[in-house]
């Protein structure tokens, strides 16, 4: 009993193994109800860690001294590198492509480039109006 309270305040410090950390799960599965009330926590605590390792499905790999393992940290620092270098392509792309004029459109008048619609179509009846002709003047050119 006595060596269970010293692996849970172990376990408290984060500082236990994987076999210390069996033994206590192992512990409180076995005892069942004939465990002290405030250890109940850890009971459940410890109930839930052995159904959640149940339930994966990861092989157990046997390592050697040979064997390389990539830690989760590297894996970690290689994926926020990544996500970096992403993020700053996206970012070029926007600046770069995302300040496009708003409007392509444009008349060119006494020389001058004009993006504004309403000058541009008053120009341009004018112009209409100047090349129109009426009734009068569609027939008179075909008796001449």
């Amino acid at each position: 009993m006595k060596q269970i309270e010293i692996l849970i305040n172990k376990y408290l410090d984060g500082q236990t193994s994987n076999e210390e950390e069996c033994r206590l799960r192992e512990y409180f599965k076995d005892k069942g109800n004939e465990i002290p009330e405030e250890w109940k926590v850890f009971q459940a605590l410890f109930a839930f860690e052995s159904m959640k390792s149940e339930t994966t499905d990861l092989p157990k790999i046997p390592l050697d001294n040979n064997t390389k393992v990539t830690s989760i940290r590297r894996r970690n620092h290689r994926m926020s590198w990544i996500i970096t270098a992403a993020a700053c392509i996206v970012i070029t792309l926007v600046f770069t492509f995302g300040h496009l004029p708003a409007s392509k459109n444009y008349a060119v008048i006494e020389g001058k480039k004009c993006t504004d619609p309403e000058v541009v179509k008053q120009q341009a009846l004018e112009a209409l109006n100047d090349v129109s002709a009426d009734d009068q003047e569609t027939f008179s050119a075909l008796s001449e």
